[in-house]
């Protein structure tokens, strides 16, 4: 079994051209996710929700203007799914084209979130 961590700075982000304006902060403690890899290849993912489950109940203004010109969304299950839902519908309006990850015992109830894209 191995684990593995990465943290990633906003130098190194920057430096690949990924922007982290739209990037914000919780006074909580951040989350972790740890990723157990098993000898057949499968893995698992144990999720510390931490900051993930702080964002506000509405979206930021600027955040719903940048998704109103993004090329692609990608979702992603560490966040709660009413941000997800939120972003997805943004998204949609503007016939843009969704990702997500889609593991956990939920799933249907996630990829209900892509229907029709």
């Amino acid at each position: 079994m191995a684990i593995c961590c990465v943290v990633v700075s906003s130098e190194v982000l920057k430096s690949h051209h990924v922007g982290d304006e739209l990037s914000g902060t919780a006074d909580v403690p951040s989350g972790q996710a740890f990723i157990l890899l098993q000898s057949s290849g499968e893995n698992s993912i144990i999720i510390v929700a931490g900051a993930n489950h702080s964002w506000p109940k509405q979206l930021p203004a600027s955040l719903e203007k940048a998704l109103a010109s993004a090329a692609a969304v990608m979702l992603q299950r560490e966040i709660t799914q009413d941000v997800n839902l939120a972003v997805a519908k943004i998204a949609q309006s503007v016939a843009h084209w969704q990702t997500m990850s889609s593991s956990g015992s939920r799933r249907g109830e996630w990829m209900s979130l892509v229907s029709g894209c």
